[in-house]
């Protein structure tokens, strides 16, 4: 059971969670681009990050894609050959802008609503690393999100949609200790 309703946001609104916890984890030189003509980065930065490692900086090019799956974690859903296709159809773009002179990242993460098993992960790793070798592939999903979340509480809050039972317990104390 994932513990925020991410499914709720939509891809847009999914996006921009994704973006937001990324500059709160790693800094402002994640540059927020997304939406379409984003040429496969929803985020980005071209120089020196605090990632995958929080304590050691590594040099770029870094690239994050958010993948949204529809319902991926409704009762009975299987997200699998929804997300396994859009990773599919992502690939067949990064190696067409391959073709076209753009740098390949030294770092690519795929982020998503989806929870991962690790066959998909595998899956997931498998099918990018056919257009990306070399590259430091991270695989984020819907657990993975839920647990940056956990750490910027202020973040969560500004995505009410998110937010479970526990979450309100929490608002309401705050409220009432306020007053």
């Amino acid at each position: 059971m994932i513990r925020y309703h991410l499914d709720d946001l939509g891809w847009y609104q999914f996006e921009w969670l994704i973006q937001s916890l990324l500059k709160s984890e790693i800094g402002l030189a994640v540059e927020s681009w997304g939406q379409r003509g984003d040429h496969g980065r929803d985020a980005f930065s071209p120089g020196q990050l605090h990632f995958p490692e929080r304590d050691i900086p590594t040099d770029g090019p870094f690239v994050f894609q958010v993948k949204f799956v529809e319902g991926a974690n409704s009762a009975g859903s299987d997200p699998t050959t929804s997300l396994v296709g859009a990773v599919r159809k992502e690939a067949r773009r990064i190696a067409a802008r391959s073709r076209q002179i753009f740098p390949l990242p030294g770092y690519y993460a795929l982020a998503t609503n989806a929870q991962l098993t690790p066959a998909l992960r595998d899956e997931i790793d498998l099918i990018l690393r056919k257009v990306l070798p070399g590259t430091h592939l991270h695989k984020f999903g819907g657990n993975d999100v839920c647990d940056l979340l956990d750490r910027h509480p202020a973040l969560r809050r500004s995505f009410p949609q998110i937010l479970s039972l526990r979450d309100l317990d929490a608002l309401l104390s705050a409220a009432l200790n306020k007053e």
